[in-house]
């Protein structure tokens, strides 16, 4: 089926953004998914957010390009007989320190990146739905799907996810600024007045109230806070690009579920002919659409392999096994990239004479450290605030108090550490490229030695060193390069459409 096909790329493509399923009183995903004619909306959708698409450009070729060639040179210089072998190994050193990055683009624009943070929230909108309900051909507002984007930044006012975070009072706060709304409305006209007042008398009032759209204010749950220290509590999970998908693994992998559960169960129930209304199928082509008119509560009970109604989807997800294989999956390729980069530095340095640990290779195993922990500190602040998220979703009122600000605190001082590491790792680099490191402290590496059995190079001949460097210079070249080409090719591999595939079987 096209629409199936669409929606994963559609899925795949959105991975940078944080999205979210939205049913809603209208049951808006059910009409997009059972309804054969909003099949073309997902063949739309994906065109619109293929338009917006980062392409592969003449300037990243020329970038990855000259990386190459001055690994290459370098490799190339270090040999020659005229070489310096200190700045020369030097420059290996850095080089296979810094080739982690090659494979980290390369796959960020495999998978797909967009030219802006908002290009998702706008192709969503600007696609018109041909059915919905009553309504026909609606557009300008979100529909079924929803990208969460913020910014997690001081002072500023995170927006609410639309599904109820807290069931508690949603219902009540809602009322209170639809209430307004409609007051202000009223005002402006005796028509109005007259709409509103027919509406309100109509609507069931068990019947939840219909999400907020983009342009209607939205405070939040007076219930819980939603920052703490002035910073949200959901963190990157909200904040857009592909830096920040390690925090969205719970909240992407959800959506995906949505939707393939709800393409799954449409597609066995066509095959069963099975209708939305429970009438007899009809098998006329003129009239296939008929089998799949029915109520909004009918059509979501369609899509539901329950087959119950859900106004309200779950925005975070739990940790299923398909789900834990692919974080211990994408762990251990990040933590091998980055210690096959770190460590082919670290060989190199530490085994150019004098061979020890000294302030080159010891920067370097500093520099992993810290990445290290940077990396386990951000992962948990993101498993908090998911645990949040989701006691906040289904009012499971237990240590949201604590999950809260510790999810803060651990992502304060996660990227506290990376940025420190990140300026530590320049500082680094410039340091021995200008020779500040060229002391005998550092020449006789006092750190692991000691004073007592420290000692400098004094009469050894640059062709004396080179040839005491030789093999751990190839061994750190080749394990860089090696573990740079394994993982590009991991990634290029990996787009996404197996995990897709593997939740429609």
């Amino acid at each position: 089926m096209k629409a199936i096909k669409a929606a994963r790329a559609f899925l795949i493509d959105s991975q940078h953004v944080p999205i979210q399923i939205l049913n809603g009183p209208r049951r808006e995903i059910a009409h997009l998914i059972a309804c054969p004619g909003n099949w073309a909306w997902w063949l739309s959708l994906r065109e619109e957010t293929r338009k917006t698409k980062r392409q592969w450009t003449y300037s990243l070729y020329a970038q990855i390009g000259w990386v190459c060639v001055g690994q290459l040179l370098a490799i190339v210089t270090y040999f020659l007989p005229a070489s310096s072998a200190s700045s020369i190994g030097i420059g290996l050193a850095i080089n296979s320190l810094w080739i982690w990055m090659v494979p980290v683009i390369l796959g960020w624009a495999y998978i797909g990146t967009q030219t802006s943070a908002g290009s998702i929230k706008v192709a969503i909108a600007s696609i018109s739905v041909p059915v919905l309900g009553q309504e026909t051909n609606i557009s300008g507002e979100c529909i079924g799907i929803r990208d969460r984007t913020t910014f997690d930044e001081p002072s500023t006012k995170p927006r609410k996810p639309l599904s109820n975070c807290c069931r508690c009072c949603d219902e009540e706060n809602r009322a209170e600024r639809r209430e307004s709304l409609s007051q202000q409305h009223i005002e402006s006209s005796s028509v109005s007045r007259d709409i509103q007042q027919t509406a309100n008398t109509s609507r069931n009032p068990d019947e939840p109230l219909r999400p907020l759209l983009d342009d209607e204010p939205d405070d939040q749950c007076s219930c819980s806070p939603h920052t703490f220290l002035g910073f949200s509590i959901a963190g990157c999970d909200l904040e857009p690009g592909p830096i920040f998908n390690y925090a969205r693994i719970w909240s992407h992998m959800n959506a995906v579920q949505h939707v393939t559960s709800a393409f799954r169960t449409v597609t066995r129930r066509q095959q069963k002919e099975c209708t939305v209304n429970g009438q007899l199928w009809n098998p006329a082509l003129d009239r296939y659409d008929e089998n799949f008119r029915g109520s909004p509560q009918e059509l979501s009970r369609y899509i539901s392999e329950s087959e119950s109604d859900e106004p309200n989807l779950t925005t975070q997800g739990v940790s299923s096994p398909n789900l834990v294989l692919n974080c211990i999956t994408a762990a251990f390729v990040a933590v091998f990239l980055q210690w096959s980069s770190i460590g082919a530095a670290l060989v190199i340095a530490y085994r150019t004479p004098v061979v020890g640990l000294g302030c080159q290779s010891g920067s370097y195993l500093i520099y992993g450290i810290v990445a290290t922990m940077v990396w386990l500190t951000l992962v948990f602040s993101a498993y908090l605030s998911n645990q949040w998220s989701r006691q906040m979703e289904t009012s499971t009122i237990k240590s949201h108090w604590i999950l809260g600000p510790s999810a803060v605190i651990f992502r304060l001082v996660g990227k506290s550490l990376a940025a420190a590491n990140a300026v530590f790792l320049v500082i680094t680099c410039v340091a021995q490229f200008t020779g500040l490191y060229d002391t005998c402290w550092c020449d006789a590496c006092i750190p692991s030695l000691g004073h007592k059995a420290g000692w400098v190079i004094l009469f050894a001949s640059d062709a004396q060193i080179v040839a005491a460097s030789n093999s751990a210079c190839k061994g750190g070249v080749t394990l860089s390069i090696a573990s740079a080409t394994i993982i590009t090719s991991y990634y290029l591999t990996s787009r996404g459409d197996e995990i897709f595939k593997r939740n429609m079987q």
